[in-house]
């Protein structure tokens, strides 16, 4: 196994593990045992932690070590405002080529079979969404800062399948307007998506605690 295979190996576990709420958000990762539970050495995951926390996935700090990020109020709602302002940036000339339009076509299908809502299903269709808004605006870092977004709200959109009503039919209407609507429409529609959320943070926030909590 080559160093750069152990590395990513430790950091796709690591983060599987962080998305599945099953690292409790005050107990450090130790790199040993991490090391021993997916049988690389220690140095490939000392780097996976360290690119998980330069990706705002974990934190550390003196005598604790790397512990799960854990979002406050302010974090979250400033995660939401910036997602917000990327994709009505890119909704400014957004143009998606043919492939891309079938995509789409396919995602919306899905959309219309996914209910009841399964949050690990919300959270993809999700995810494609806002990267295939980033996508069609075309710009490789863009879409670096859109993923990366999406990984830290990871866990909080789970959250957001079971506490928020008819997410499926938002998310519908959401990819239908990509699809069909002008720069406008998905601009008003991308608005009514973050400011909902918004307003339910105190209760996402409340309901995520208590998974971190109980796995």
């Amino acid at each position: 196994m080559t160093k750069s295979f152990a590395a990513g190996r430790a950091y796709s576990q690591i983060k599987n593990r962080l998305f599945a709420f099953r690292v409790r958000p005050t107990v450090p990762l130790h790199a040993a045992e991490i090391a021993d539970m997916i049988g690389v050495s220690i140095t490939p995951v000392r780097e996976a932690l360290i690119r998980l926390s330069s990706e705002a996935l974990i934190e550390t700090g003196p005598r604790r070590g790397f512990t799960p990020k854990i979002l406050s109020h302010s974090e979250l709602e400033e995660l939401y405002t910036i997602n917000e302002g990327l994709l009505k940036l890119a909704a400014e000339s957004l143009a998606f080529s043919a492939r891309q339009k079938t995509c789409l076509t396919g995602l919306i299908a899905h959309l219309e079979r996914c209910r009841p809502p399964v949050p690990e299903a919300i959270v993809s269709y999700t995810e494609m969404l806002f990267h295939g808004i980033a996508a069609g605006f075309n710009a490789g870092p863009f879409n670096a800062t859109i993923g990366n977004i999406s990984d830290q709200l990871h866990c909080i959109r789970k959250v957001e399948a079971t506490a928020l009503p008819d997410i499926t039919g938002e998310l519908l209407t959401l990819a239908r307007t990509i699809h069909d609507g002008t720069h406008d429409d998905l601009r008003a529609c991308l608005s009514s998506y973050h400011t909902r959320r918004i307003d339910h943070i105190p209760a996402l926030l409340k309901e995520l605690y208590n998974r971190l909590h109980t796995g």
